[in-house]
């Protein structure tokens, strides 16, 4: 989890970086179209419920009526006896009422989802603009209107803009002191881009050459120097040398990444030598270890849990020598630290009325209204899926506030007031209740183990948490605290303390109160919208197309249906033949999966769709070495669907292989192949961080224009986004065979599949 997000639009000059955060945030949760302050619609609102079959009938039945009564008043005897009323649909009218409902849920299941997104925005914008610029406003509750406003109040002029890209990137070239040369080439990277937009004078000429191997030769004065004297070179004898601000830009990027792998080679190739020649088992070089080992801090921690001078180590060294400690070479030094440990605690007092054991001990949690800033308690440790700990109680050193899950084990219940949340990464909980809990039995008392009662005062219930928490803050100022050698929790000094609790380690967690959870119970919690759940509709409408469904108002339940146990077979063929790896993770990366036997799959569709010549195995050596740096875009052409769709744009990261894919109409959907292509650069950029630097596309008319013609909508974003566009020779397609062979392996593969289910 994270802290409520810090005001960051207090003044003009914030307002492009967080504008620009807005957006993106918008196009992550697929809801800018409904906050773009450009346009005044579409709004978000709920889908209708469709018709029913009583609804049905009645219309049917009244356009029969008023087509036998136009028609009688012309010629009663053509028209005949007066109809009858319908009594029941066709089964094509079924059919249609059917589709209907199952489009009702995806359109509910999408507005869920939008309108989820919707009030995260929301509340991230309330929780970053500053409250004089909020309160100014017309709207409190429409993000479009709360934005325009924010805009007129805030946005700087064209000139203002021009100015501040100026002052920032000639800020971040005087900036090359304590700084890494990677998080430096960001910083410029963003700035030039900036400056770029803004067409500043500082990124035109020789002198913006000049000045960027004038910041560069802080980190490399080698290469900067070296690349000083190839452009004179050039230009005293005359040689056609394009050099331009972004190859530079490349070329010191690829320099840092070279010289940072060979000091990683250079490290691992020296570290075992050192390890071993050292006196310690820290690990440190006998030329930095001048201490014996009795007196290393780290050997005290790693041992006693501290040091006898309250001197602290590393985490990585106490590490090591928790590793090397194993080693039966170590045990005469073992024994020598808990020796002199020993003689240092010789002589002190003992609390013979041992005050510690008496009454329950009461672990106070503050109230949000006595904080300074107003912010309520935050949870920083929490996951978005049902643990198996759910009924357990663990231990949160990252937590601020103790949390349950279940409100029947709180008393003295009150109701909590609006604004109490509990924030969990970039979104929030909201806290329905607080209370006191008595965990009853958990601490050490003058009757022994587990005789005292574990009081927890102002606990937040929060409906469906992942599972309780104890917040290790709050008890920590009532003064008890987990030593880490032994994984308990003491109340005291270092020197003098008593054990209370003993915890416990479950899934890699500190657990203070255990409560398995039988499996027959346990059940993942259901998303509105999967794969599976989806495929499985699908099947269930094939199935029961000839059955006539009841004639009432379908319901939508909110109760998840219980996990499916099938074969690995089965699973393979639901999830479009995922391959092993895929499979393995579907239990714990998917709702309602348990795969009965082996993730393995001997599968004819899979080796036949894989079956091809491969002309060369050697590796590019400019293929990209990071995800996501290049990616491969192409448009595939299919059989029409039953929706009209023919057409598939798939888009493949040349590092990882991954592929993503969209269905289209026709090729002319310039709009939505480009949407559909910033979406995902969007996506891409929020989820994992990385930057697409490079699309290898081949020359589709869809969304490339031809040289002699103006960019294309495509073309000038990618432009103005930092992004190489490669193109191929005309009618060449073998420099896109990263996008060409996915798209042939992916048809191949459907058609054996369906080759398999027709016979």
């Amino acid at each position: 989890m994270s802290t409520k997000s810090e005001v960051t639009l207090s003044k003009p000059s914030e307002w492009t970086a967080w504008y620009e955060d807005f957006v993106s945030r918008a196009e992550t949760s697929k809801i800018f179209d409904f906050v773009d302050i450009d346009r005044d619609s579409p709004t978000l609102e709920e889908p209708k419920e469709p018709m029913t079959s009583e609804d049905m009938l009645i219309q049917l039945n009244k356009a029969v009526l008023d087509t036998w009564e136009r028609a009688a008043q012309q010629n009663p005897e053509a028209a005949g006896a007066r109809p009858e009323p319908l009594t029941d649909l066709t089964d094509k009218q079924w059919m249609y009422l059917t589709r209907l409902q199952s489009e009702y849920r995806v359109k509910l299941a999408t507005f869920a989802n939008r309108q989820r997104g919707y009030a995260e925005l929301a509340v991230w914008v309330r929780s970053t603009v500053d409250k004089s610029y909020l309160g100014n406003t017309t709207s409190k509750s429409d993000l479009r209107t709360m934005v325009r406003d924010l805009k007129s109040s805030l946005a700087p002029s064209e000139d203002e803009q021009k100015e501040e890209a100026r002052l920032r990137y000639r800020q971040v070239l005087a900036q090359t002191k304590r700084v890494k040369p990677e998080d430096w080439l960001v910083a410029w990277n963003k700035a030039k881009l900036e400056g770029e937009r803004q067409k500043i004078a500082e990124l035109e000429g020789q002198s913006a050459l000049n000045d960027f191997l004038t910041a560069a030769s802080a980190f490399d004065a080698t290469w900067a120097s070296q690349q000083k004297v190839q452009i004179m070179t050039s230009k005293k004898f005359g040689f056609k040398m394009d050099v331009t601000l972004r190859a530079l830009g490349e070329l010191f990027h690829e320099q840092v990444r070279s010289t940072r792998m060979a000091g990683k080679l250079a490290d691992s190739a020296f570290a075992a030598s050192d390890v071993v020649q050292s006196p310690c088992p820290c690990g440190l070089r006998p030329s930095i270890h001048r201490w014996k080992p009795v007196d290393c801090a780290a050997v005290q921690v790693a041992i006693n849990g501290e040091s006898k001078d309250g001197r602290h180590a590393k985490a990585s060294r106490v590490k090591a020598c928790k590793e090397a400690l194993k080693q039966a070479k170590w045990k005469s030094l073992v024994d020598s630290v808990k020796a002199s440990t020993a003689t240092a605690k010789t002589g002190q007092p003992e609390d013979k009325g041992n005050p510690r054991k008496h009454g329950d001990f009461a672990g106070l949690t503050i109230d949000a209204k006595g904080l300074s800033s107003g912010n309520t308690d935050s949870v920083f440790a929490a996951l978005r899926e049902k643990h198996p700990l759910y009924n357990s109680t663990i231990y949160d050193g990252g937590a601020t506030t103790h949390i349950v899950n279940d409100k029947s084990l709180l008393i003295d219940i009150r109701e909590a007031e609006e604004t109490d949340y509990v924030m969990i990464g970039e979104g929030s909980l909201k806290v329905e209740a607080r209370g006191t809990r008595r965990m009853e039995n958990v601490l050490d008392g003058e009757d022994g183990r587990n005789t005292r009662a574990l009081v927890l005062l102002d606990v937040a219930y929060v409906p469906r948490f992942h599972t309780n928490i104890v917040s290790a803050k709050r008890l920590e100022k009532k003064g008890l605290w987990r030593c880490g050698v032994d994984n308990t929790l003491r109340v005291g000094t270092y020197e003098n303390n008593d054990v209370l609790c003993r915890l416990t380690d479950k899934y890699d967690l500190d657990v203070v109160e255990y409560k398995p959870v039988s499996r027959s119970y346990f059940k993942l919690p259901q998303s509105p919208v999967s794969v599976f759940n989806a495929f499985q509709d699908v099947l269930s409408s094939s199935r029961t197309s000839n059955l006539k469904p009841k004639r009432q108002r379908m319901a939508i339940s909110r109760v998840p249906p219980p996990p499916r146990l099938d074969s690995s077979e089965i699973w393979h063929r639901r999830a479009c033949h995922a391959g092993p790896r895929v499979l393995e993770q579907l239990v714990m990366q998917t709702k309602g999966v348990r795969i009965k036997g082996p993730t393995t799959v001997q599968c004819t569709a899979c080796g036949t769709s894989k079956a091809t010549e491969i002309i060369s195995r050697r590796e590019s050596p400019h293929r990209s070495g990071q995800p996501f740096y290049r990616v491969f875009i192409d448009i595939f052409e299919f059989s029409a669907a039953y929706n009209g769709r023919r057409y598939v744009l798939l888009i493949t990261d040349e590092f990882s292989g991954m592929m993503f894919s969209w269905s289209l109409t026709s090729k002319p959907e310039v709009s939505k192949v480009s949407k559909a292509i910033k979406d995902f650069e969007a996506r891409i950029k929020r989820h994992t961080g990385a930057s697409i630097c490079k699309i290898r596309i081949d020359n589709e008319r869809a969304i490339i224009n031809l040289p002699f013609q103006r960019d294309s909508e495509f073309q000038i974003w990618a432009t103005e986004a930092g992004i190489d566009i490669e193109l191929p020779p005309p009618q060449t397609k073998e420099p896109t065979g990263g996008a060409e062979r996915p798209g042939g392996i992916n048809q191949v593969r459907m058609r054996c599949v369906i080759g398999q289910l027709h016979g």
